[in-house]
């Protein structure tokens, strides 16, 4: 057996999951799975996992030099900008290959729009329409601004107010089944999905 590389997957993804997995009962690789913390109960992995932030590209350095860490796989989400270009810098300090994976977004389906950025997406909607709006926390509060649309959000870590009109907030992950997506839509009478282009499988349903 040949040296054993100690690898820092930086996951939180479906894509990190599979990739961790696949590759667990590998001799040669010893691997430390980095989960930011966002969701309470996340799924177990195989392999040690620590969680919480590094502290910056500084703090992933220092972290990946006490550690003894040859290589980081960035397996991130592709929002996770900010991980990502730390995971860049620290690499880069200590002199470590940083190999990201890109997973490529979706093909825009008919009638569908693109925006930069979430206010502009909050600018162009029309009063009246009900939205279910998949992005994540950091949009939510863009969107509650809106009290002339009904807004079905669904995040983590976000809690139900029966006490705001037109207003429903679901605490869960993406459904994987296509069918309880529509039933989901159907329920408050969805007219429009206002999502980040993820790409990948998790939440293509």
């Amino acid at each position: 057996m040949g040296k054993v590389l100690n690898v820092l997957v930086l996951a939180g993804t479906a894509d990190a999951r599979f990739v961790i997995e696949s590759l667990s009962d590998n001799d040669n690789l010893s691997m430390i799975a980095s989960l930011a913390g966002a969701t309470d109960a996340p799924l177990p992995l195989p392999v040690k996992v620590r969680t919480g932030g590094f502290g910056g590209p500084d703090g992933m350095a220092e972290y990946c030099s006490e550690h003894a860490i040859d290589v980081i796989l960035d397996i991130t989400h592709p929002f996770a900008r900010q991980i990502s270009h730390n995971a860049e810098i620290a690499a880069d300090m200590v002199g470590l290959p940083c190999l990201a994976f890109d997973r490529p977004p979706w093909v825009i389906g008919k009638g569908g729009r693109e925006f930069d950025s979430w206010q502009e997406m909050v600018d162009a909607l029309t009063p009246g329409e009900h939205v279910f709006l998949a992005g994540g926390t950091a949009s939510v509060e863009v969107f509650s601004k809106r009290a002339d649309v009904f807004l079905c959000a669904r995040a983590l870590n976000v809690m139900n107010d029966d006490s705001i009109a037109n207003r429903v907030f679901i605490n869960a992950m993406p459904n994987a089944s296509v069918e309880e997506e529509v039933a989901l839509f159907k329920r408050p009478g969805i007219t429009l999905l206002c999502c980040k282009n993820s790409g990948g499988d998790a939440s293509r349903a």
